[in-house]
């Protein structure tokens, strides 16, 4: 494990909304897993053992057991440190209600180790993947004391087996329900210019809320996880919205 990684917040997400299985875990010392297949669901206290970028990651909670392999490049995070990553999730996790599941599902995992949650007013955390190949995350932090998005950190790439892409001006919306649930969501996300000062066309996706969502605390913040259907050149893909504040 490397030593950055044994400190930092840790991020994965997954899921196949066709099969009705996705979930997320959040944190770092002490991770927090949320996991829905159909009617049933798991919250639970988890570990991530990470390693290097090329490696696998294993998560653990209690009858569940999921290793996180890469499929794609990383892509580092100049703005709130480490990386993002396409992966494929596999293993088995054994619900609420006594059934077991067999999960096998694209996800995004990430290191963010210059994002501190205590010092944060709100985490907006946003990943989504198509098959075969090919995610978007994107993290927006909005520090303590300030107001409105314009003051928001944050850090997004393309997730893409071909060749992954930082950001250079990403962006996020979101509409919410009345009690604060994220209910639609816009991405669009422009690379920084290449060697001859061309920029080309954003990167677009949107989503939409596609089933109850699942609520779950970690380093002393709420951790509120919606399953998204997203939407991007023509392809549905399925993806995670998290959104982090303090409790």
């Amino acid at each position: 494990m490397t030593p950055t990684a044994a400190s930092a917040l840790r991020i994965v997400t997954f899921g196949d909304l066709d099969t009705g299985i996705w979930g997320a875990t959040w944190a770092s010392s002490d991770a927090a897993l949320a996991l829905r297949a159909g009617g049933s669901a798991l919250t639970a206290p988890a570990t991530i053992e990470t390693g290097d970028e090329g490696e696998d990651w294993t998560l653990r909670a209690d009858g569940v057991e999921l290793t996180v392999s890469p499929e794609a490049e990383p892509v580092s995070s100049e703005v709130l440190g480490g990386f993002d990553q396409l992966g494929r999730l596999s293993g088995h996790a054994t619900l609420s209600d006594g059934n077991t599941v067999t999960i096998e599902a694209l996800c995004r995992r990430g290191i963010r180790d210059a994002l501190r949650p205590g010092a944060a007013d709100s985490i907006r955390d946003v990943s989504c993947w198509f098959e075969p190949d090919r995610g978007l995350a994107l993290t927006a932090v909005r520090p303590r004391k300030t107001k409105g998005h314009d003051r928001d950190l944050i850090a997004a790439a393309v997730l893409d087996v071909e060749g992954a892409h930082p950001i250079a001006e990403p962006r996020l919306s979101t509409t919410y329900t009345e009690d604060g649930r994220p209910a639609r969501a816009g991405l669009e996300l422009w690379r920084a210019e290449d060697e001859n000062g061309e920029q080309s066309y954003p990167t677009r996706a949107a989503g939409e809320v596609a089933g109850p969502g699942l609520v779950t605390a970690a380093e002393g913040m709420e951790v509120q996880a919606e399953p998204f259907r997203w939407h991007s050149r023509g392809a549905e893909g399925t993806g995670v919205y998290l959104l982090v504040r303090p409790r």
